[in-house]
């Protein structure tokens, strides 16, 4: 992460908003950041929450992108209360609930 990484990810979200597997990858990359306490304040600080939150609503019908969406925004917001004030702002609780409504099959994204 301080070599740039969160940058680069965040980047990639939005230079490439429309293909879905970066989405995914992205989101998996910055769940596994933000386990990190420092991380998941700079991811938040850097407009991380917003990203996948918009991106949420461009892959609706991508389960596996929104699991792990769902995944990288459980762990910024997990006892982190500058990421859930931006959860919250950002819509992702409608996010998330849209998600799970939408894969209610998927065992996966349940248990996130």
């Amino acid at each position: 992460a301080k070599a740039g990484g969160i940058e680069a990810v965040l980047a990639a979200i939005w230079r490439h908003e429309n293909v879905s597997g970066v989405q995914k990858v992205a989101c998996e990359a910055l769940g596994i950041l933000s386990i990190n306490d420092d991380n998941a304040t700079a991811i938040g600080k850097a407009g991380g929450i917003k990203a996948i939150v918009s991106m949420m609503s461009k892959h609706i019908y991508a389960a596996s992108v929104q699991e792990y969406a769902c995944f990288a925004l459980a762990n910024l917001a997990y006892e982190n209360d500058g990421n859930r004030v931006a959860f919250f702002k950002s819509g992702g609780i409608d996010a998330v609930l849209m998600a799970m409504r939408l894969h209610h099959y998927s065992a996966d994204l349940q248990e996130v």
